[in-house]
């Protein structure tokens, strides 16, 4: 049943409502009396109960600013006004007919019809009435004809006033009008309804836009400008790549979002989809924050040697590289360096060391709405190894066939025994540039400034009184080999530091760290080089003989200190070599 709201400016019209819709089927009709900001009150706290609104002149013209709803409004017609005229034949002093278009208009073509001269003044909105209706006052004016608004402010103003009522053949037909549009509009409305709910389901959000970028029509309560500026960035974008859609991605009050853009007859529509830390995404991708303060940012190693300036030169070109150094060269470093002094839209990492399916590397690479296809984008592959040298392979062909000028890719690779094969592969392949993170020992003159920054990094950390090191301590830290480069260097500074107490840390300090520092190392080599995978099957006499082996190629052959480090005789060991090890 179509529910109907109508909204009478006076008494009298309410009741013909009540009255003429009895003689109409399958309606409910509910009637209430208000004009202008009152009836504008009764619209907004009904609605919601309704199909479709019926009111008359100003009021519903008022109602229509406001109203969700469609308002059907009640004609004054030629007939309405013709009763008056014939009313007012016999009336001899100055009158004037006032009010909105819809009634001076058929004023005006009533007067051309019977060739009879009024006075007819339209107006446009409500401030008006009151001015004009002084002004003829003052002009000997003594009847006002109007709608409710006019005729109520002439009486309040001393000067007589004759309302122009509708008939009742008006108020029928503005209630069939209003079944014929209610009832679409309730189709209509139903339609939209399911739309949003699956909408809402789906935590989707549409944007519809026109040529300018205008918003045409959304179902988002967003008020968000970085939503805005990145759909209008990505319609930019589409529109100069004449691409069929786009996909970006875009962190939002805390959010990460989907933008999917694409065009349609209307100019634009975008779908916008908050998504969680792993929705629409495969495991092996990170998404990386952008610091934008500089309060997490500290001192690195990146920042000091020969290099920086061919650095500097290949991420501001936007060149994809494969760095690649030993472990603890600074390779973290630099990726915090990018995501804090670059510019891209978003940055990506790509862990190929994590566990993920085919399916999901498949998706990474050919679904439209992946990561790759996003634009002004830095993607930094990590996990990089000889096992994974499949997975280079199918990304270095989608470099190469799917290029994104506004793209940067960054391969961050470890160098070791692993990863020799690919360090090759991406080496060798177009489009990427290699870049070399030398080991601490090859950088040796800088070993005194590094260690300054650090210094100075881990007292004010630590709020420690240090302010370097004893001169023969500083010998000696810039004379060892630092095996675990500038991760250890870094690490070894933040434990004296915090140990010392005085001034300036002391060359016993320095000898107590690097003594340990050296055992630990060659421990943890020789767990490096010792593959656990080699262990299964075997007995325990043959584990026996691998260790030895391994022992024996750490140390380069040398039996005495081979047979120390395993804290057996040499006579054991020689007795291992004999029975074929």
């Amino acid at each position: 049943m179509l529910k109907i709201l109508s909204i009478a400016p006076y008494k009298n019209l309410k009741k013909k409502f009540d009255t003429i819709a009895m003689s109409f089927e399958d309606i409910h009709l509910e009637s209430y009396v208000g004009d202008l900001s009152d009836g504008v009150s009764i619209a907004k706290e009904k609605e919601k109960s309704f199909d479709i609104i019926i009111s008359r002149g100003g009021t519903a013209e008022e109602i229509k600013k406001v109203s969700k709803l469609p308002v059907i409004e009640v004609d004054i017609s030629i007939l309405d006004i013709l009763r008056i005229i014939k009313m007012i034949e016999s009336y001899s002093q100055d009158f004037a007919f006032i009010g909105f278009a819809n009634i001076t208009r058929q004023v005006s073509i009533l007067s051309e019809i019977l060739d009879k001269h009024f006075d007819i003044i339209t107006v446009e909105s409500q401030e008006q009435v009151s001015s004009v209706i002084d002004e003829l006052k003052n002009n000997g004016y003594s009847l006002i004809i109007g709608d409710r608004i006019t005729t109520h402010i002439a009486l309040e103003n001393g000067i007589n006033a004759i309302l122009i009522e509708s008939g009742d053949e008006s108020i029928a037909a503005a209630i069939k009008d209003a079944i014929v549009v209610g009832n679409a509009f309730a189709k209509k409305s139903e339609e939209q309804f399911y739309e949003e709910y699956i909408a809402k389901q789906l935590e989707i959000s549409i944007f519809l836009l026109d040529q300018e970028m205008n918003i045409l029509y959304t179902n988002s309560h967003s008020d968000s400008k970085t939503l805005f500026s990145a759909i209008n960035r990505i319609i930019v974008v589409l529109a100069e790549n004449q691409k069929e859609k786009m996909i970006s991605y875009k962190k939002i009050h805390g959010k990460l979002h989907s933008i999917e853009v694409l065009p349609c007859c209307y100019g634009y529509i975008a779908y916008v989809k908050a998504l969680s830390v792993s929705e629409g995404m495969n495991p092996l991708i990170i998404y990386e924050e952008k610091n934008m303060g500089n309060s997490t940012l500290t001192n690195s190693s990146i920042f000091v040697g020969r290099k920086i300036e061919k650095l500097k030169q290949l991420l501001g070109t936007k060149s994809n590289i494969v760095i690649y150094g030993e472990r603890g060269t600074g390779k973290e470093s630099l990726k915090k360096i990018v995501l804090n002094q670059t510019k891209a839209n978003n940055y990506w990492t790509i862990n190929l060391s994590g566990e993920f399916s085919k399916y999901e590397w498949n998706s990474l690479l050919n679904s439209y709405t992946s990561i790759l296809y996003d634009n002004d984008t830095t993607f930094f592959i990590e996990g990089i190894s000889n096992s994974k040298i499949g997975y280079l392979y199918d990304l270095i062909h989608f470099i190469e066939n799917f290029p994104v000028s506004s793209n940067q890719w960054i391969f961050l690779l470890t160098v070791n025994e692993d990863s020799e094969q690919a360090l090759q592969l991406l080496c060798e392949a177009p489009g990427i540039l290699p870049f070399k993170l030398e080991s601490l020992r090859k950088r040796s003159d800088e070993i005194g400034s590094l260690i300054s920054l650090y210094v100075y990094e881990f007292k004010t950390r630590y709020n420690k009184n240090v302010i370097g090191f004893e001169p023969s301590a500083l010998d000696l830290m810039k004379s060892y080999h630092w095996p675990g480069n500038v991760r250890q260097l870094k690490k070894a500074i933040e434990e004296m530091v915090v140990f010392t107490s005085g001034t300036f840390i002391s060359k016993c300090t320095v000898i107590e760290y690097l003594n340990q520092a050296e055992s630990d190392w060659k421990n943890l080599k020789m767990d490096q080089s010792f593959n656990w995978e080699e262990m299964k099957g075997k007995s325990l006499e043959e584990i026996k003989k691998l260790v030895i082996q391994k022992a024996l190629a750490y140390n380069k052959g040398n039996k005495t200190k081979t047979a120390k480090e395993l804290q057996i005789s040499r006579s054991t060991l020689w007795r291992y070599i004999e029975n074929q090890i």
